[in-house]
């Protein structure tokens, strides 16, 4: 069995990256300076404002950087 392919345009592949460098941002930043409104800007920089990549990618970043403060606190 063959794994999952995936189309190798440059859209895709700059919307992948787009999205690792915004998850490394939110798993390498201090936790002081992840306010909200941080959270907004990074995504704003790796996803269109207004889109459903936006919007998603927000709310990935929001669950990381919570997981991030439940684990570090503990």
């Amino acid at each position: 069995m063959k794994g999952q392919r995936f189309p190798r345009t440059r859209e895709v592949m700059t919307k992948r990256d787009n999205m690792t460098a915004a998850y490394a941002k939110a798993a390498t930043a201090p936790l002081d300076r992840l306010t909200p409104a941080m959270l907004d800007s990074i995504a704003a920089s790796h996803a269109r404002r207004g889109t459903r990549d936006f919007d998603q990618l927000l709310a990935k970043l929001r669950e990381t950087v919570e997981a991030r403060r439940l684990r570090e606190v503990a």
